[in-house]
C-alpha cells in the first residue's frame, strides 16, 4: 500500500481572518520602518530637480531617502486626492474632473476628454449622510506635509480612529498648542481636544498616507521633529485547511524501519498480529511533484482505528 494519498479538491479550502496590531513608532526610528516624511510645495517652473526646490534629510526626521523634489510631491498628492476640490472651502468642483492640459480645475463640458482629466481617490462612494453633504472636506493650499507609511507595516489599511501623530513636546507650538493630531474615523485629521477640533488634514487609510494641509501645522512638522506615530494595522491571514480522510482499511500497518527484522525485512511479531494498530503522530503535505511542503504534528499520538473512517484537519497559515 502506498504511503501517499491524493486529496480531492473538496478536501481543501481557504479561510481568512484579520490580525490587527498596535504600533507606536518613535520619530527617531522612522527610517528603520521606511516611514517617509515629505514636504510638499506648490510652485511653477520646470519639472526638473532644482536645488532651490528640493528638501532632504535633517534632524527633524523629514526623510531618510535623500533629496527629493517638493513640487512633485505637491503635484502627486494634488492629482491623487485634491484636484477636484475647492482649496478655499473644500467643496467638490463641478464638473468633478481636473484639466491636466491646463493644470486647472476650471473646465467646461466641451473640454471633456479621458486623456485630459483624472478622478480623485475617494475613501467612500457616499456623498451625503442623512441629507448632510460630507464629500466637500478636502483643502490643499500652497504647502503641505506628507507622512507615508509602507505597506509592510500597515497591511491592507490603517484602522480608522487609530492614527495619532504626536508632536515633540520640547519644540515650538503650532496653532497655539502642541496637541496630538488624530483621525476622526472619516478620513479627517484633527487636533485631539474636545474644545479644539480643528481640521488640519486628511488620512487615506488604505494608502497609508497622512497629509497635513493646514499650512501652519505643515510648516511646523516640516521643521520640527515628530515625537511618534501611533496606529493600528490590518493584516489578513490566509488559512489553508486540508481534510485528510483515512478509510478503515487504510494504513493499518506501520512503515517504520524499526518494526522490521532480519535480512528479508519481515515485520516483527509484536506488530504483525491482527490486533495491532499503528499510531499517527504527523502528517506531511506534498505537491504534485511529491515534494514535501509542510508537516503537521499532532499534539499527541493518535491511534488509527481499523473499523471506522478517520478524518484529520491540517491548517496552514500564510
Amino acid at each position: 500500500m502506498s504511503a501517499f494519498k491524493k486529496l480531492k479538491s473538496t478536501d481543501a479550502f481557504v479561510t481568512t481572518y484579520v490580525a490587527k496590531k498596535n504600533w507606536n513608532i518613535s520619530g527617531s526610528v522612522f527610517g528603520t520602518y521606511n516611514i517617509q516624511a515629505l514636504s510638499a510645495l506648490s510652485s511653477s517652473g520646470d519639472i526638473y530637480l532644482n536645488s532651490s526646490k528640493t528638501y532632504g534629510p535633517s534632524n527633524s526626521n523629514i526623510s531618510n531617502q535623500g533629496t527629493y523634489y517638493r513640487e512633485l510631491v505637491y503635484k502627486s498628492i494634488n492629482q491623487l486626492y485634491y484636484s477636484n476640490y475647492n482649496s478655499t472651502n473644500g467643496s467638490i468642483l463641478e464638473p468633478k474632473l481636473y484639466n491636466q492640459s491646463t493644470g486647472s480645475n476650471s473646465v467646461v463640458l466641451s473640454d471633456f476628454s479621458s486623456s485630459k482629466f483624472f478622478d480623485n481617490y475617494e475613501q467612500s462612494s457616499l456623498t451625503k449622510i442623512q441629507g448632510v453633504d460630507i464629500s466637500g472636506s478636502r483643502y490643499l493650499r500652497q504647502t503641505a506635509h506628507v507622512y507615508s507609511l509602507p505597506r509592510e507595516i500597515i497591511g491592507t489599511h490603517i484602522e480608522p480612529t487609530s492614527f495619532k501623530l504626536n508632536a515633540d513636546q520640547t519644540g515650538t507650538t503650532y496653532l497655539g498648542a502642541r496637541l496630538p493630531i488624530i483621525d476622526n474615523g472619516e478620513g479627517d485629521l484633527v487636533l485631539s481636544s474636545s474644545n479644539y477640533n480643528t481640521n488640519v488634514g486628511n488620512i487615506f487609510y488604505s494608502h497609508g498616507i497622512a497629509v497635513l494641509t493646514n499650512e501652519e501645522a505643515a510648516r511646523h512638522f516640516s521643521s520640527s521633529k515628530a515625537d511618534s506615530i501611533v496606529f493600528k494595522s490590518n493584516q489578513p491571514i490566509y488559512t489553508y485547511n486540508y481534510h485528510c480522510k483515512v478509510s478503515d482499511y487504510e494504513y493499518n500497518h506501520t512503515l517504520n524501519p524499526s518494526a522490521l527484522s532480519g535480512s528479508d525485512n519481515k515485520l516483527k511479531d509484536n506488530v504483525s498480529g491482527s490486533n495491532f494498530n499503528p499510531y499517527i503522530t504527523s502528517i506531511g503535505l506534498y505537491n504534485d511533484a511529491q515534494e514535501l511542503i509542510a508537516v503537521g504534528k499532532l499534539s499527541q499520538p493518535l491511534l488509527k482505528p481499523s473499523n471506522t473512517e478517520l478524518s484529520i484537519q491540517v491548517k496552514l497559515d500564510i
